[in-house]
């Protein structure tokens, strides 16, 4: 069930799409500055997400909606700039920004973050912005370098069915908590598309599950399930009527 910041932003999302789809663009780019950025982290870290969702928003990234892939690709140029700066580009080129009355109200999360919880933190610490920012930056160059690992790794774990990929028992237990972590992860963007959805407990879920004896399955959003073989583990999107 989504929540009501995530579903007006599907909707926004899913009206961009539709207006680049009328147009013939493939790219969309968006205003998010380096202060939202902040407060993304921030808000995440609260929610307890691990460390790909600590990474924040990616200046370029592809927008999948919740009916499927779209192609459209979000870009972020503004993230390096300051709010404060932005506005007073607007001020010096008489530009009127629309100011979104909602961004007021205390009812939604980031908005208390913003405007009651961010000030707090910069009593403690004025460059609190930059340390947010700093931390997703050295998670994003650590993250990419997970990514290879799991590249090279990838054929000799995991091996593709239909609807379906299957992964090596001895090969997965063998490897590190953290590449065993992303390597999940991949797999589950590979059978999806995008990682909506997808929290960090659905990935613990499954490690969990790489203990549990054979017919054992794990429920995952989306339709997915996770499968307790005979040496290996299956994650497929169309569940069978009772476990293989």
């Amino acid at each position: 069930r989504l929540s009501l910041e995530e579903a007006a932003r599907q909707v926004r999302y899913q009206f961009l799409a539709e207006v680049a789809g009328k147009v013939g663009a493939k790219r969309v780019a968006v205003g998010h500055t380096a202060d939202d950025q902040a407060e993304t982290i921030l808000m995440r870290l609260l929610r307890g997400t691990g460390t790909l969702g600590l990474q924040g928003m990616q200046p370029l990234t592809e927008w999948d909606s919740i009916g499927g892939d779209t192609g459209l690709e979000i870009i972020r140029p503004l993230l390096e700039v300051s709010r404060k700066e932005v506005e007073a580009y607007c001020q010096q080129h008489a530009l009127a920004p629309r100011e979104d009355s909602s961004n007021l109200s205390r009812a939604y999360l980031r908005n208390r973050i913003r405007n009651e919880l961010m000030p707090l933190l910069r009593s403690y610490n004025p460059k609190i912005d930059e340390a947010l920012l700093r931390t997703a930056d050295t998670l994003t160059s650590e993250l990419a370098f997970f990514e290879q690992q799991v590249s090279r790794l990838w054929d000799k774990v995991v091996s593709e069915e239909e609807k379906a990929l299957v992964l090596e028992a001895k090969e997965l237990k063998s490897l590190h908590p953290a590449l065993q972590r992303h390597l999940l992860r991949q797999v589950l963007r590979r059978l999806l598309g995008s990682l909506e959805d997808i929290e960090w407990k659905h990935i613990e879920k499954m490690r969990d599950a790489l203990a549990l004896p054979k017919g054992k399955r794990v429920i995952l959003p989306r339709g997915l399930t996770f499968y307790v073989e005979k040496g290996r583990y299956r994650v497929t999107l169309h569940a069978p009527g009772r476990a293989p």
